[in-house]
């Protein structure tokens, strides 16, 4: 709870201390396009597109302080609960969402400035002076004087405003103001992976299947967050790429610029052959598209300055070039393996009487995911004695098929079942057999053994119109335990005595007759039981 509190208490302080300062830092802030000062709504986007980036830095600086935090203390040997463990891990995730939520709305903001300015742009196309776009990636230079064809931002500039048709010059700006955006979807996608990278490690060391599961689900989601910001970022890169290689090749030529010309599509046909050479190497083929690419635009934009004697572009575009930092494309792919909270549990000899009625016998889990091995003892259509069972732990209970099935243990390997199923037949167990259950689906491993030797076996699950079972239990007198367990495994099946033994049925299935065998020789070790069949002809 302590740091709960302080968590809570420093994003509320950053906020607050963001937001009082937002206007303060406005005044330092390009507010795009100069045109647009008087425009209210455009110049409230602006403030607003502030205030999001504020608050988002804020939360961002919290999460990530938090999270070094929880290293430092892991690194010096202090542990927490599970339960505390827990707590923070879905604070973090709730914090992580929030900034999600903030950066959603941030991108609905940055369209609605978009449209307004290419609609301005649209609008004052014919201007012969038209003002200027300050470019939001390039640091501010002083200019003594400017003229009509040396504007700082190349593409406002004759050479493409006069040259290029009115549709094309709009795609060529579409394109240019993209630019920013990228970077913005470039910063989120490696924020979303940084934290991808930090569920993964916690859902790695958390012990609570149901944390677990909750970090998996948050995990998926930030994976599919970024999978579609991968392909949007792509989309929109290439529309960058093939709209200025397009609009440069169109004015160069115009210009007979045909050795620049010639020199840029080499450069681009070497761009797109390095692209080939990392491609799906690494976690995001966008941004590594983006991060190679981009220095080749650059660096054809500042040709194209020098060439066309623009010297405030040239300026701008060296200074850019200077100070360019290019995002670290060179992330690994993080694939996050589904852990199995699976508990295996050797099968063991305790008390005849460790289940009772106040400690039952467990009904038996099926995990949906991961495989697990257990022996089953017997199937019976009622609820059996315990004392049958002599002691085995751990032990389980399912009813399938109106039947009663007792399953035993809990293995990683089929080699420890057939073990256990061994061990069991050493202990008097008359027919253990191995199950598997794989993804929540189960298979009688041993029955599908006996089903492949079928030629040597008789079916016992067909039934014959000719042929009856009996049971002959060679005794000459049988107790009133043994009577219960006969009429508890075969209820209503008649008891008689035939000379020095005593035979109970009929039985119509082989199948049922052996069970009653099975469960009278796990109970009764003493006992001679045998199925007997009776033909009716």
């Amino acid at each position: 709870m302590r740091l709960h509190r302080f968590i809570i208490t420093s994003c509320v302080a950053l906020i607050i201390g963001a937001t009082t300062s937002n206007y303060s830092l406005i005044a330092q802030r390009p507010m795009g396009i100069a045109g647009l000062a008087d425009n209210t709504e455009y110049q409230e986007l602006m403030r607003h597109n502030s205030e999001l980036s504020d608050s988002i830095d804020s939360l961002t600086y919290v999460m990530n302080d938090v999270r070094n935090n929880l290293r430092d203390r892991w690194d010096s040997g202090v542990e927490r609960t599970s339960e505390q463990r827990d707590s923070i891990s879905k604070l973090i995730i709730g914090l992580e969402q929030r900034i999600f939520d903030l950066r959603d709305e941030r991108g609905i903001v940055t369209n609605r400035i978009n449209s307004i300015e290419q609609e301005w742009v649209l609008s004052q196309f014919n201007n012969p002076s038209p003002t200027p776009v300050e470019d939001s990636w390039a640091d501010p230079i002083e200019e003594s004087v400017v003229v009509a064809t040396n504007y700082r931002n190349l593409i406002d500039n004759s050479c493409f405003t006069e040259e290029m048709s009115a549709a094309d010059y709009t795609m060529l700006r579409r394109a240019h103001a993209a630019e920013s955006e990228i970077s913005e979807k470039i910063a989120e996608y490696l924020s979303r992976h940084e934290s991808m990278r930090n569920v993964a490690e916690e859902y790695m060391t958390t012990d609570s299947e149901v944390t677990a599961d909750s970090l998996y689900t948050a995990f998926e989601t930030l994976k599919q967050h970024n999978e579609a910001m991968n392909n949007y970022i792509e989309a929109l890169w290439h529309e960058i790429i093939d709209t200025k290689q397009y609009s440069f090749s169109y004015v160069l030529e115009k210009k007979q610029q045909h050795e620049l010309l010639d020199r840029m599509t080499e450069e681009f046909a070497a761009m797109q052959r390095a692209y080939g050479d990392y491609e799906d190497y690494y976690a995001s083929n966008a941004i590594m598209h983006y991060a190679i690419g981009h220095p080749t635009l650059l660096d054809t934009e500042l040709s194209i300055a020098r060439a066309m004697d623009i010297s405030a572009a040239a300026d701008s575009l060296s200074t850019v070039a200077k100070s360019l930092q290019m995002p670290e494309y060179r992330i690994e792919d993080i694939e996050l393996e589904i852990r199995l909270f699976i508990d295996y549990e050797p099968i063991i000899f305790g008390k005849t009487s460790f289940y009772n009625n106040t400690n039952p016998i467990p009904q038996l889990k099926v995990y949906e995911r991961g495989t697990i091995y257990r022996i089953l003892l017997g199937r019976f259509r009622s609820m059996q004695n315990l004392t049958i069972f002599k002691g085995v732990q751990p032990l389980y209970i399912v009813r399938e098929d109106n039947m009663y099935s007792y399953y035993a243990g809990g293995y990683a390997t089929l080699t420890e079942a057939d073990e256990a199923a061994q061990m069991l037949r050493n202990k008097g167990f008359r027919a253990p057999q191995v199950c598997r259950w794989e993804d929540g689906t189960m298979t009688n491993l041993t029955k599908e053994a006996e089903g492949g030797e079928s030629k040597d076996k008789p079916a016992e699950t067909t039934a014959n119109d000719n042929v009856r079972y009996m049971v002959e239990i060679a005794s000459d007198s049988i107790s009133g335990d043994v009577q219960a367990t006969i009429e508890a495994v075969a209820p209503g099946k008649r008891i008689s005595r035939a000379g020095n033994k005593f035979v109970v049925g009929p039985f119509v299935e082989r199948s049922e007759a052996n069970t009653l065998v099975d469960s009278l020789k796990a109970m009764f070790e003493e006992l001679e039981v045998t199925t007997k069949e009776i033909s009716l002809n």
